[in-house]
Formats: C-alpha cells, structure tokens, sequence
C-alpha cells in the first residue's frame, strides 16, 4: 500500500507511473520531455505543447493575449480572470464598524477584529 495523497488528478496519474514501471504497464513517451502516458490519445494531445503556436489552431483568452493550444487549458486561464474579478468586486465593497467611524475596504476579516475593541460596548 502507498501513503501518498494528492487533490490534484494529473499529479496521481504521474504518481501511479512510478508504481506502473515495476509492473511492466505499456506507457507512450514523448520523445522531446519526460512526459509518459498511458493512452497514445494522451501523448498526441501532450505533443501540442512542443509545437509552435503557427502550426496549431489556437484559443485565445478574450481577457487577456493568452492563447492555448488546447480548450481545456483556456478554460482552466479564463478562471484566474474570474478569481481576478471576484477579489477586486470584494476590495471596492466598504465595511463600516456600528459602533466608530472605522472603515476598511481589504475585507471583512479586518472589520471583525476591529469589533474586537467594542466587545464590551455590544453588552
């Protein structure tokens, strides 16, 4: 039994190759890096990255100048912009403190051990 955990698909994927070796699995290497795969579909998907952006079609971020070679690496960019988004939407909310003049616009974490100080005027 192996002990390593991970939240991460890809990364147990690779993971089980090391255990796979030892059993002899058939594995599609790429010949320009180190990438292995268990499927021939996989290392055809894998060979986009070694080729320049000319020779393939591409998909471009409507945010930004990234372009992919593959959809589901636009798919996985496109979410730091909505990330991005979410957290600026979060920074031009105000909190104001009920029981002062204090105001913050870096959260309301910060709002709440600022109440800190009031928690005997609540009472």
């Amino acid at each position: 039994h192996c002990p390593y955990v991970t939240k991460q698909k890809g990364d147990l994927s690779k993971h089980v190759l090391i255990h796979q070796k030892s059993l002899k699995v058939k594995t599609y290497d790429c010949s320009f890096c180190s990438y292995k795969a268990k499927r021939k579909s996989r290392l055809i998907s894998h060979m986009l990255v070694h080729k320049d952006a000319s020779e393939v079609t591409t998909y471009d971020c409507s945010f930004c100048s990234y372009k992919a070679k593959r959809k589901d690496c636009l798919t996985r960019h496109i979410l730091i912009h909505k990330n991005a988004s979410e957290m600026q939407a979060l920074k031009s909310i105000t909190y104001n403190c009920s029981f002062c003049s204090y105001q913050t616009k870096t959260g309301k974490g910060n709002l709440t051990t600022h109440m800190l100080i009031h928690k005997d005027a609540s009472k």
